[in-house]
């Protein structure tokens, strides 16, 4: 028992100067990086032109300054009519973007150009030290690993660069996956429906999380969502829901235009929608008919069934949540009827996990490594096929059920 004692003490003794040495490296690599990144992607935006931010910061405005809907029509005031792209997020997004209409321009700009910077590094700090799961003498590396992915990542220099909310939406999924890892329900939910509000895409996960076991969760996000549409219902006026139900919903399916918006056969459009309105659009239509919308809902419904089946295959593993949100994530990316390269941002904390999490012993770390550098750096038009990719080594992860049983299950699963 001593000479155990005596070895700990000595490891620890000797851990300490390296443990020092370590953090200090692990300064000096922030400094040498961030700062740049910063001055780049912080400093060097605060004049500069967003394309995205002003819809947010108009639809504001125009819904708590003017008590008018802002979706598009016509008679949409200046300058939202001829500075802003068509706002078509459901009403009670509006709860949250309030705080932007009491805001002047620049500063609403700065304020969620810094309020990403912050959610950036709270989501490298976190996946490092949480989401990942690793011993704490290993946590050093990942977080200088971490930062470099990071930073690296192209999508959220342009989240940054467009003023998009990606990044909140990357932190409330994160938070929510670490609470409800916890055994945290009610404020996992709520993290949820923040998401969902902010983007409505995450809502693919509600019925993932039902079949791994989570249902308890998934009523909580619904009933957090109810109370959203409550308040929304009480403070956004009351015409903008009858707009977006039905000028702005009917337009939101496979092989449609969006409202006010360009085809989804654009470039930048990398989900299954984009990649099969490219490749069955005609000469003269903006989106396509027929056998290429067919063949969007066809695939997108194999998918959905494909990570449903792998979700209630992992209910029964200690690891079913993690596995079902790392193959949840980008099933929601691909799904979507329009997914920029700025989306790609709010894949980030679930990639990380795949890397460098416990459960990752078994992936085929050089392909993950291969696919989220095409993801970070690689060509636009090769992203959503790497999505795809990225979502196939996770489903392999998934189905083949990625660690231990729960206590109690090993029976069960026997039995199976």
């Amino acid at each position: 028992m001593r000479a155990a004692e005596a070895t700990s003490v000595g490891r620890g003794a000797a851990a300490g100067p390296g443990a020092g040495r370590a953090r200090v490296l692990l300064v000096a690599l922030f400094v040498l990086l961030y700062l740049p990144f910063v001055y780049h992607h912080g400093w060097g935006y605060v004049r500069h032109y967003s394309v995205d931010f002003p819809s947010f910061y108009y639809a504001a405005q125009t819904a708590f300054e003017l008590g008018r809907s802002p979706y598009p029509a016509d008679d949409l005031p200046e300058p939202m009519a001829s500075q802003a792209l068509p706002y078509l997020y459901p009403p009670p997004t509006l709860v949250l973007l309030a705080p932007l209409a009491w805001l002047p321009f620049p500063l609403a700009r700065v304020g969620l150009l810094g309020l990403s910077h912050v959610c950036l590094l709270a989501m490298i700090w976190l996946t490092a030290t949480r989401l990942a799961g690793l011993e704490p003498e290993r946590r050093p590396a990942a977080m200088g690993l971490v930062l470099v992915l990071g930073l690296m990542f192209h999508p959220i220099a342009v989240t940054l660069e467009h003023g998009q909310i990606n990044l909140v939406l990357a932190l409330a999924l994160l938070l929510f996956w670490l609470t409800e890892r916890a055994g945290r329900s009610v404020m996992a939910g709520a993290l949820l429906a923040v998401a969902i509000a902010l983007k409505t895409y995450p809502v693919l996960l509600l019925p993932l999380l039902v079949l791994v076991g989570r249902a308890r969760v998934a009523g909580w996000t619904v009933a957090a969502l109810a109370c959203l549409s409550g308040v929304a219902a009480l403070v956004v006026p009351g015409e903008a829901w009858g707009h977006w139900l039905a000028e702005v919903v009917p337009t939101g399916g496979y092989g449609r235009v969006p409202l006010g918006l360009f085809s989804p056969a654009a470039e930048w459009n990398q989900s299954l929608n984009g990649i099969f309105s490219r490749w069955f659009m005609e000469a003269g239509e903006e989106a396509p008919r027929g056998v290429g919308r067919a063949l969007t809902y066809g695939v997108a419904t194999v998918l959905m069934l494909a990570t449903a089946w792998g979700a209630w295959r992992a209910r029964r593993r200690t690891a079913g949540l993690d596995l079902t949100l790392a193959a949840g994530l980008p099933l929601t990316y691909l799904l979507a009827p329009l997914s920029w390269e700025h989306h790609l941002a709010y894949l980030w904390p679930g990639l990380v996990w795949m890397l460098l999490g416990r459960e990752g012993r078994r992936r085929r770390w050089w392909l993950l490594a291969v696919l989220s550098a095409v993801l970070a750096m690689g060509p636009l038009m090769a992203k959503g096929g790497a999505v795809l990719g990225v979502w196939c080594v996770a489903m392999g992860d998934l189905l083949a059920g990625g660690g231990a049983v729960k206590n109690g299950d090993e029976g069960g699963d026997r039995a199976k």
